[in-house]
């Protein structure tokens, strides 16, 4: 069997929007050869699968599934226990794709919360009635349905203009100062920005104190209102998008250490439509104030994972917890949002799972020659655990399982860093001979004299 170099090529132009570079050599190495054992090597893990019947060239299980289904269909016998099982095996792969990243990127310590703000003013404040019982809004309103009324539409309150409709104008400079006045408090903002500018300004007079105060409470009031419609999916990765932009030159800026923001991110959909995104990454502690404006868009929450609770939401992580137990709990977190998510009809077929480009991912190896390298690396090591596993899913055989721990991820970067080299060699050698076709000689040619064999053996 072989693959044409176009194909190949093809493969090298899309990998960074759809297949990796071990991803195109896997395709390229099952258009060749058969095979019966897999490795999947993560930074600091090994897992080697020992199939007891080889998997077949261009063997695909999706396109199996796919038939399947499509033959169920077409007979309308989709039993409800199908669709269970279908729902079961689904979130099961969500759980261990999760786990899997989660394990080989240890250094995303951080959880994230980054929800969508109101639409305007007056939904704010509506929303902040509801939250809170025990400021009474009439104190602050002269008629609240009339000042409501008023202030739709409004998403700046920082100024006055006659020419936008986002802004109050002059002439409503009471209703402003009712709206300053209420929010600050019932959000406690103007208590925390009055504690905050204590700290900054120690020697300016009363007065000037007072108008600071008010301007950042309009300030943070602003960084409450969404500019767009929060249960639409594109407007959310969009200011996502300029988020990361963000807070990328904010890091480049500050000595915290981290060169570049990297995160695994959950879209979750609440039952009123609105998103919100979960996110565990790299960042370091940002004070609140600072994390906000940057966010702009809404309420930003960051804590630790060692120290991470939602009640509602089932999941509570303690320092005492093992860092496997860590995993576990976010893991199974992610897979039950995206769950939820995934059931919405406005979320149907569209991405509510994304990682950053620097996340690195578990890699799985298909190639006999790599895998004979890879155990040649671990014959002194002693797997953690071993156990047999009957009718996998993915390929439908029974396996025997290995893994091992590393304590360096060098077997991880060696292999990250040398598979796109193979790939283009593979092209260039098949090319400088006049030939259309990757054979099984120009395979072997480059794996081969591969010098990361000679690193290892």
């Amino acid at each position: 069997m072989s693959i044409t170099v176009s194909k190949a090529k093809k493969f090298i132009t899309n990998q960074s929007n759809v297949k990796s570079s071990i991803d195109i050599l896997n395709e390229i190495n099952e258009n060749i050869f058969s095979y019966s054992s897999v490795a999947e090597v993560s930074p600091y893990t090994v897992e080697f699968k020992y199939y007891k019947e080889p998997i077949a060239i261009n063997f695909n299980i999706n396109n199996k599934r796919n038939t399947d289904s499509k033959n169920k269909r077409e007979k309308n016998n989709i039993s409800k226990e199908d669709k269970e099982q279908n729902k079961e095996r689904t979130n099961r792969y969500r759980n261990n794709t999760i786990h899997k990243l989660i394990k080989s990127n240890p250094d995303l310590n951080s959880f994230l919360t980054l929800t969508l703000g109101d639409k305007d003013f007056k939904e704010l404040i509506i929303n902040t009635i509801k939250n809170n019982k025990d400021i009474d809004p009439n104190l602050y309103f002269n008629n609240l349905d009339k000042d409501l009324n008023a202030l739709k539409g409004i998403k700046n309150i920082l100024d006055y203009s006659f020419k936008s409709k986002e802004k109050l104008n002059s002439k409503q400079q009471r209703l402003r100062h009712s709206v300053i006045n209420y929010l600050g408090l019932a959000t406690g903002k103007e208590k925390k920005i009055i504690e905050k500018l204590k700290e900054k300004h120690k020697n300016i007079s009363k007065k000037r104190f007072n108008q600071e105060v008010k301007r950042e409470v309009c300030r943070q009031l602003n960084d409450l209102i969404f500019n767009g419609n929060s249960s639409s999916i594109d407007d959310a990765n969009n200011q996502f998008r300029f988020f990361v932009e963000r807070i990328n030159r904010y890091l480049s800026s500050k000595e915290y250490g981290v060169n570049k923001f990297e995160y695994i991110r959950v879209m979750e959909m609440q039952k009123n439509g609105r998103i919100h995104f979960h996110l565990l990454c790299n960042l370091p502690f940002i004070d609140q104030w600072n994390l906000q404006k940057i966010w702009s868009n809404g309420i930003i929450h960051i804590q630790k994972v060692d120290n991470l609770y939602f009640k509602k939401k089932g999941i509570f992580i303690t320092s005492k917890d093992s860092y496997s137990d860590k995993i576990r709990k976010i893991s199974l977190y992610f897979a039950k949002e995206l769950e939820i998510t995934s059931s919405n009809p406005i979320a149907c077929g569209r991405q509510i799972f994304t990682t950053s480009q620097g996340i690195r991912r578990p890699l799985k190896i298909t190639s006999i020659y790599l895998l004979d390298i890879i155990r040649n690396y671990l014959k002194n090591i002693n797997p953690i655990r071993e156990y047999e596993c009957n009718n996998e899913e993915e390929y439908k055989r029974d396996f025997k399982l290995k893994e091992y721990n590393l304590s360096k991820d060098l077997l991880y970067n060696k292999i990250h860093n040398i598979i796109s080299k193979y790939i283009q060699e593979m092209i260039d050698i098949t090319e400088a001979n006049n030939k259309k076709i990757i054979d099984q000689e120009v395979f072997l040619e480059v794996i081969k004299n591969s010098p990361f064999k000679k690193d290892f053996i």
